[in-house]
């Protein structure tokens, strides 16, 4: 096989031997295997270590009704269910909001939370008198989260309208 071309007017010319233009194909295709299986893997092992949940716990869940007393001086939320046993009041944290404006006005150490496991039935009483404000405010929009410390999530809220 010959090449040629022509440079600033000076004609050129190559020989090839035998089948040299083969080698750089086949390197070439092992380099993009190569690569491909190099990406594929470095991919498979970035997805892996984030993957990994041996670590993670999923927090319970908690459902709630909500009571107000006649003369509305006090509430009354009774557990129902909690998705799992054996977890402690020391391990939940609960904050009471008031939705219209938007104010905290009564955080966990409050609650009068107690040290026993959660169960169904367990209730907590908030007063009046224990809130930051003094009172509820009738017509007002109220909200108590209870917070999972150990992810840091909501497991459970109740609204209601005072």
């Amino acid at each position: 096989m010959e090449l040629w071309g022509r440079m600033n007017n000076i004609r050129f010319t190559y020989k090839l031997k035998g089948n040299q233009y083969a080698v750089s194909e086949v390197i070439g295709v092992i380099l993009l295997i190569a690569i491909t299986v190099s990406i594929a893997a470095a991919v498979l092992f970035y997805v892996g270590v984030f993957m990994e949940d041996d670590n993670l716990e999923s927090p319970p869940s908690v459902s709630m009704t909500v009571d107000v007393s006649e003369d509305k001086s006090e509430v009354s939320i009774t557990i129902i269910k909690i998705s799992e046993s054996g977890i402690s009041w020391d391990d939940i944290s609960g904050f009471l909001f008031d939705l219209s404006t938007g104010d905290s006005v009564l955080n966990s150490s409050d609650l009068g939370l107690h040290n026993d496991d959660i169960s169904g039935g367990d209730t907590i009483r908030i007063n009046a008198a224990d809130l930051k404000t003094g009172n509820f405010i009738v017509g007002d929009n109220y909200r108590l989260s209870l917070v999972y410390d150990n992810t840091n999530s909501i497991i459970g809220s109740v609204s209601w309208i005072h």
